[in-house]
This record gives structure tokens, sequence and C-alpha cells, in this order.
């Protein structure tokens, strides 16, 4: 069996040599350490360093996107973290599309035309999207990264590789009339519940996962604190898709009405039978029907590209037409940008007016034939199927 390294004494200083799989060669250095404990220990290191370069991919990646992974525990080591979804999604990743590729390299011997050819690949034989190539090409770009600042290689491969172009459909949003049309009549929805939803989504922009998470504990007298979303594979709560938390100004119509018969701890949004948030797919579904029958067919909801999804653009869009100044448009939706810190911003009372107008516009209402035609008719949210 090869000795791992050598080490002997010239001038007072130790010096070592460590044999390189790669070059198969003895790779001749100053330790710098005329301690000879301080110069083992620097020799040890250095048989490491040598062994991550001469080591495959398979070898190396072996922990990764696992319990186990070192990328992981420094990220969470330095205050982070990363969902469930998408650790699951590049370990998949690892073990169908990169270790049959890559597996049998060194990592310092993987070229970013390597790279390159496996990129395309991914679209061409493999038959995937420009953007999941360019997610798939963002996990392993995280992986040689770290590679990189441990010093196990030279140069990130993947810093050299240019990203697909992707052309995804812009999403469509529904007009000020389309929306009042499906609103203001709820009548047109089977499920109280996705209508008050929907409602919600179009009052205030907050995602799905969001709306899901949303508890009687996250409601002021005024507002709803979003500081969580719902991870419907795993059935639990999870950070905003930012990390940030934000407030957002309700109508006390539709606060109340959300509210009722709600302990704390309470999913406001629930199904028959389950003390678990509604399906993602409920809320769409019954989206997709009460807007056919407001007359926008099937087919135009697929050519405009219109979903659930479609409510934050809508907000957004009839936010910046009211005027409300696109800081408070952004801390209101949680977008974020390179250049803004919204996260210190509040809305003020002010603000909030402009917010709440908006809703307004979009709370149902009993018949103008009525003595109290002004009140709103929201029917409370109830545990029904879809």
């Amino acid at each position: 069996m090869r000795q791992e390294f050598t080490m002997y004494k010239r001038n007072g200083i130790y010096y070592g040599s460590v044999y390189d799989e790669k070059t198969q060669k003895r790779q001749r250095f100053s330790t710098g350490c005329k301690n000879k404990t301080e110069a083992f220990n620097y020799c040890m290191a250095k048989v490491e360093e040598y062994k991550s370069r001469s080591s495959s991919f398979k070898v190396l990646s072996t922990k990764w996107w696992t319990p186990e992974c070192p990328y992981l525990k420094e990220t969470r080591r330095n205050g982070g973290d990363i969902g469930d979804s998408y650790i699951d999604t590049a370990r998949r990743t690892l073990e169908i599309y990169m270790l049959p590729v890559f597996g049998r390299y060194r990592i310092s011997d993987i070229t970013p035309g390597m790279i390159e050819d496996w990129k395309y690949s991914l679209v061409e034989e493999h038959g995937l999207s420009n953007k999941s190539a360019n997610t798939y090409l963002t996990v392993l770009r995280t992986m040689f990264d770290y590679w990189w600042r441990r010093g196990d290689i030279k140069e990130n491969p993947c810093d050299k590789v240019i990203w697909m172009k992707v052309n995804s459909a812009p999403r469509g949003i529904l007009s000020p009339e389309e929306a009042r049309e499906v609103l203001m009549k709820p009548g047109l929805w089977n499920n109280p519940t996705a209508f008050l939803a929907n409602l919600l989504a179009a009052c205030t922009g907050m995602r799905a996962g969001e709306i899901q998470a949303l508890r009687a504990m996250d409601f002021t007298e005024t507002s709803i604190v979003v500081e969580h979303s719902w991870v419907e594979r795993y059935q639990k709560l999870k950070c905003t898709k930012t990390g940030i938390v934000r407030e957002i100004p309700i109508h006390p119509m539709l606060r109340g009405v959300l509210l009722s018969g709600k302990l704390p701890t309470d999913f406001i949004f629930t199904m028959e039978g389950r003390d678990r948030p509604i399906y993602r797919s409920c809320l769409l579904d019954n989206l997709r029907r009460a807007l056919e029958r407001a007359g926008i067919s099937r087919q135009e909801q697929k050519e405009r590209n219109i979903c659930f999804h479609s409510w934050r653009h809508y907000l957004n869009t009839r936010m910046r037409v009211a005027g409300i100044p696109d800081v408070v448009t952004r801390q209101v939706t949680g977008h974020t940008t390179e250049e803004m810190t919204e996260r210190y911003t509040h809305i003020s009372a002010d603000d909030a007016i402009g917010v709440l107008a908006l809703q307004s516009a979009l709370m149902p209402k009993r018949p103008a034939d009525e003595s109290d035609g002004a009140r709103c008719e929201i029917i409370p949210p109830s545990e029904t199927a879809c």
C-alpha cells in the first residue's frame, strides 16, 4: 500500500510530499512549520486535499441532498434554510440526470463544455423544458460552487455555462369588470370556501400556499400577518417564498366572515372532515367553473393563461393603476428587488385606505332593491367538498 505522505526536515523547516492520483506523481511542498506536530497536521490536510481532487463526482456526491449533505449543514449553520421540496428535486436530479453522465469523472476533470453538452441533452434527449434545464443546472452549480469554496477545485466550471433562454407564457389577468362579475356573485361558485379563498387572493395578492397556511391567529384587528406557506406534499407549514413576514390590510367585513367560529389555531380554509387546509387544486377548479359561468370558457382561460396565481397580477396591476406607491404594492404582494429593502417598510394608515378601497370594490353586495343594499353578503367558509 502506497504511503499517504512522507515528511522530512531541511534547514529547520519540515517538507512533505503527497502522491497525486491525477498526475500519478509525488507533489512536494513546504509545510512552513518548524514544529513536527504542526508539520504532520499540515501534511494530513494536504492528503485530504489531494484525495478530494482525485475523487470521482460519484464519490464526492454520495451524501449530497440527504440529511448528511455538507452544503445543507453549512447553510443551516449560517442561519439559512432550504425547503424539503427543493431538496427532493435536487436529489432526483443528481441520481437521474447527473450521476449517469458525470459519475465516473474527477470533479477537476469536468469542463464547461461537458456541462454545456449535458444541459442541451436535458432538453433534446430527455424532453425537459428550458426552464427545467436551468433549474437542474442551478443544482449542479451549487455543488461545484461548494467544492470551489472549499478549495477542492480551482474554479467552478458552471460559471462559464450559458443559461437557456426561457420564453414563459405571460400570466393572464382578469379585467376589473370580469373580476367584479365573478367575485360579486357568490352564486357562481359551488364551494363557498373556495370562493372566499379566491376573494381573499384578489384582495391581498397572497400566494396559494400562504392562503392555505392562514390561521385565525394570523389576524390582527386590521390586517393579516403573512408568515407561513403550506407545503401540500409534506402537509406542513414553512416560511413564505421569500422568507419575509409581511402585513396586509384586510377589509373588516371579510375579516369578520373569515374568523367566524374559528379558534386561534384553526386553519381558515379547510375541507369536509379535514383539519388540514383545502387542496390547492380545489381553489383552481372552482375558479375555473365560476369563470365559465361568468362567460369565460375553459378554452379562453387557457389561451389567456388565467389561473389562481393571476390574482396576484390582478392586485398588483390595480394598485399601480390606482396610484398606490410601488413600495406599498411590494409590501402587500411580498415582491422583492435587489435595489430596495422593503422588509423595513410599513404601510401607513393613509396607504391602507387605498388598499381597502380596492378591496371594497370587490365585496359582494345584496341586490340594490333591498333596504340594506350596501351591506356585504359573504357566505362564511364551510367544510364543503370540492
